[in-house]
């Protein structure tokens, strides 16, 4: 990616951040920071499941050696996130615990059920 290109990739990630606590928003950019920033990234777009006649490239992937980023706009939003400072660290979107167990009000409903 050009500079122009990585500084308006960091605006989006900023904006993708911003819902989030300070606390985490900087602990994001210090992982990013920490593998190599924007320079140790690539960025793919998507064409595959737009909706027909819609010009939008809204489906995207940012990924670093320990960070990944994807982003679906069509039909909906969806968005998965993996951020870590160990590129050794398995991505674990398809398996597992998402959130730790004492945090998780989903699963805490569900064993009170």
């Amino acid at each position: 990616m050009t500079q122009d290109q990585k500084l308006e990739l960091r605006h989006v990630l900023q904006m993708l951040i911003d819902p989030f606590r300070e606390s985490d928003q900087q602990r994001v950019m210090q992982c990013l920071q920490m593998m190599g920033g924007l320079d140790q990234c690539t960025l793919a777009f998507y064409s595959d499941g737009h909706l027909a006649g819609q010009e939008e490239w809204d489906n995207w992937r940012l990924t670093g050696p320990a960070f990944a980023w994807f982003f679906r706009g069509t039909p909906h939003v969806h968005v998965w996130v993996h951020v870590a400072t160990d590129p050794s660290l398995t991505p674990n979107a398809k398996k597992g615990v998402f959130l730790h167990a004492a945090k998780d009000d989903l699963e805490q409903k569900r064993a009170a059920a």
